[in-house]
């Protein structure tokens, strides 16, 4: 996504949402090491952070030289290793790219900015094969990217709803697939052990064993 389409629409927001939105000078960008090499598209909701940093390089401040910023992937990369991948495997990028003044829980406008984004997200994403899956960080991604009935995430982790989320049932048409790195309450981080046909059938998706399918 150009530079100049990305400011238009933090002007667009700044405009729309003036409480919510910080209209800053550089925007994070999208981190992929090699393009070719992109099995899976990991999926942020914005970059705003409980830090309060507004100097992001790249989502989730992948490369920073802070460590505190560096553990804000810190999870979502032990969830790929689960399922054999590395962070130069995917290509990493926010559905918001924006800056908001509070974090995603805690921003009742979110969904609604959200929607300004997701035209251009689909544009940007265009450089891969539509079979590349995307993958979900948070599910304030899923309620706002799935089309039709929502279920909670224990009917995919628990391997009662088909995954991945077929690409007509995405907004971003492309199959979704829920990555929660949640270790509250419910523990939906792979590493916890608690899923392991979850986890068995994101690497058939992955690696290529199932990609025909969807």
């Amino acid at each position: 996504m150009s530079e100049e389409k990305r400011r238009a629409i933090l002007e667009v927001l700044q405009s729309k949402f003036p409480k919510e939105v910080v209209l800053t000078e550089k925007l994070p960008f999208a981190y992929c090491k090699d393009i070719s090499n992109v099995k899976a598209i990991v999926l942020g909701c914005d970059p705003t952070n409980n830090l309060k940093s507004q100097n992001l390089k790249f989502a989730f401040g992948i490369g920073n030289k802070d460590q505190k910023l560096n553990m804000f992937f810190s999870g979502i990369e032990c969830n790929l290793k689960e399922i054999g991948l590395s962070k130069d495997e995917v290509y990493i990028q926010n559905l918001c790219q924006n800056y908001f003044h509070n974090v995603t829980s805690k921003n009742k406008k979110w969904a609604k900015a959200s929607a300004y984004w997701i035209p251009y997200l689909i544009d940007e994403l265009t450089i891969f094969n539509t079979s590349v899956p995307v993958l979900l960080t948070s599910s304030y991604l899923y309620n706002v990217l799935k089309l039709g009935r929502k279920f909670p995430p224990s009917y995919y982790y628990e391997c009662k709803e088909p995954v991945p989320i077929p690409a007509e049932h995405s907004k971003l048409n492309r199959p979704l697939i829920p990555f929660y790195r949640n270790r509250r309450k419910t523990d939906y981080h792979l590493s916890s052990g608690n899923w392991p046909e979850y986890q068995n059938r994101l690497k058939e998706i992955i690696h290529g064993k199932l990609r025909n399918h969807f």
